[in-house]
């Protein structure tokens, strides 16, 4: 595979679909040739290494995960590492945007021209892994601004009585609430008689109900426009947008790039 940052000379710039129709990253077409190094098996199997970089921080034991990878398929761990940075960060990109498969596998081309059994590992897990980081990304928005709900957990009792009145036997619902502000996770609990929980069943069907179809459809996919080269977009680890800036940040894969 040819280096498509050397190739380009003075041709127009190589644009992503993930990227709005920016520019691809300049580290992103000098890297990319990397992937000729990874082994067929290496490439079948690149999911179990690359899925856990998708999360927010890295595991303690990546390092460990990368090198017994690159043992058994007898590769260097950089050549490895760049491949995991590109497609984490065309990942992240166009999930960010909720760029469409069609789109997202054009741009796999763009990056990896004829490396078609990348393109099958990585189309294959987009829909699911968009899912997953546009969850991860709601949620950082939402807690940047308030409470967010994190988990619910509910039983029934029974009281029987209490200081004033001897004989109640009236059953009552105990809901627990685990929310998130920030970096703290902080628990309410709400004791409610069946006609309150009645009442709160109706409220959140119909709550809903309203959200959902405010939900947008899946976008038509369509070529994006293409503006001038963002300044920001010089290296894969910045963002060339600040709509992506999250989604394209913290590129960076062990510490065994080089």
């Amino acid at each position: 595979m040819p280096n498509l940052a050397e190739s380009r000379g003075q041709a127009p710039p190589i644009r992503l679909h993930c990227l709005g129709g920016d520019a691809a990253p300049a580290d992103v077409l000098h890297d990319a040739h990397r992937v000729d190094k990874l082994t067929k098996g290496a490439l079948a199997q690149l999911w179990d290494v690359l899925e856990p970089c998708l999360t927010p921080s890295l595991p303690p034991d990546v390092d460990a995960q990368l090198g017994a990878f690159c043992r058994r398929h007898e590769m260097a761990e950089a050549d490895l590492a760049h491949v995991i940075r590109i497609a984490r960060f065309v990942l992240r990109a166009a999930s960010a945007i909720n760029l469409p498969a069609r789109g997202f596998h054009e741009d796999l081309r763009t990056i990896w021209p004829g490396i078609d059994p990348l393109h099958q590992v990585l189309l294959s897990r987009y829909d699911v892994t968009r899912l997953a980081l546009r969850g991860r990304l709601l949620a950082d928005a939402l807690t940047k601004h308030g409470n967010v709900l994190q988990n619910l957990e509910w039983r029934v009792d029974n009281v029987i009585a209490d200081s004033g009145a001897a004989r109640l036997e009236l059953p009552v619902g105990i809901v627990t609430l685990a929310y998130r502000y920030r970096d703290e996770t902080s628990h309410l609990t709400l004791q409610m008689t069946p006609d309150q929980l009645m009442r709160a069943a109706q409220v959140f069907t119909s709550l809903a109900q309203q959200a959902r179809r405010l939900i947008p459809p899946e976008p038509a996919y369509a070529p994006a426009a293409t503006p001038g080269d963002s300044a920001a977009a010089n290296t894969y680890g910045a963002s060339p947008g600040a709509e992506r800036g999250e989604a394209a940040s913290e590129a960076g894969v062990g510490d065994s790039a080089s």
